[in-house]
């Protein structure tokens, strides 16, 4: 029992090694760095989307206003009421 090292008074994470050993306590780390990188990835990715939904509704909205314009110009140009009618189509 002389070899035995008594790791009572240590710091937490000492302690947390010395339990579960030097390669379980990499594996930890790892994973735990691993998740916190992906939760930040993610964060992201949904911030950029809500800006994408943002910037879409926009565009379909100036597409529908450009859309009417043109009608009313295919319209207003038409000669004849055949001509009127392949603007709506």
């Amino acid at each position: 029992m002389a070899n035995e090292i008594k790791i009572n008074d240590g710091p937490w994470w000492v302690q947390a090694i010395y339990k579960v050993g030097i390669p379980s306590a990499i594996a930890i780390f790892l994973i735990w760095t691993l998740v916190n990188k992906i939760d930040v990835g993610i964060i992201e990715i949904r911030e950029n989307l809500r800006l994408h939904a943002v910037d879409s509704s926009y565009v379909i909205k100036n597409t529908n206003n450009l859309q009417q314009i043109l009608q009313r110009i295919c319209v207003n140009t038409s000669e004849n009421n055949e001509e009127r009618n392949a603007c709506f189509q």
